[in-house]
């Protein structure tokens, strides 16, 4: 008796572990885009550069998230002179996993301020092109922004104070 009920449990341990293999094989992982912007205007980084930056924010832990594909923008005028399109996959996580939010929230938490690698100085945000905005994109996009704008909030007196172009950089 006691054998058939570990058999019964083994087999059931197994069709779960298959189910689970074949939904991770066959579903999306879980992707956020973001943009690098710099004041600039040489400003470059490849793929090796952008997985060691994110990298380095999580000093508590494995990093997760890999660069899948970037772009280079194009040159603008004004404050933001250098663009980087980047596409970030995490590696365990699905698009429809119910626990995709919290990774999502700890991205977007290391992701807050200025960011320097090597001999340049960037900010991150959200890619927002509503036409092929999915549902982490606009979860990742709304989360980061409210981020970067209690971050502006917090940090705004002691910038204002400093006056001149200190506080134009800190933008």
């Amino acid at each position: 008796m006691a054998f058939q009920a570990t058999g019964i449990w083994s087999l059931i341990g197994l069709g779960a572990f298959t189910s689970k293999l074949l939904i991770a094989a066959f579903s999306q992982p879980l992707m956020v885009r973001i943009v690098f912007l710099s004041q600039d205007s040489t400003f470059r980084m490849g793929e090796g550069d952008i997985n060691a930056s994110i990298k380095g924010l999580f000093h508590d832990g494995e990093c997760e998230w890999l660069c899948d594909r970037y772009q280079l923008g194009k040159r603008q005028e004004g404050i933001s002179r250098s663009a980087i399109h980047v596409t970030l996959r995490h590696r365990n996580h699905r698009c429809d996993d119910p626990y995709g939010n919290a990774a999502i929230r700890d991205l977007c938490r290391k992701l807050v301020g200025k960011h320097t690698t090597r001999d340049y100085t960037s900010r991150v945000v959200p890619e927002w092109e509503r036409s092929y905005m999915t549902d982490n994109d606009k979860t990742f996009g709304s989360c980061l922004i409210l981020m970067q704008l209690k971050d502006f909030h917090d940090n705004f007196p002691k910038m204002s104070a400093q006056g001149g172009s200190e506080s134009r950089d800190w933008v």
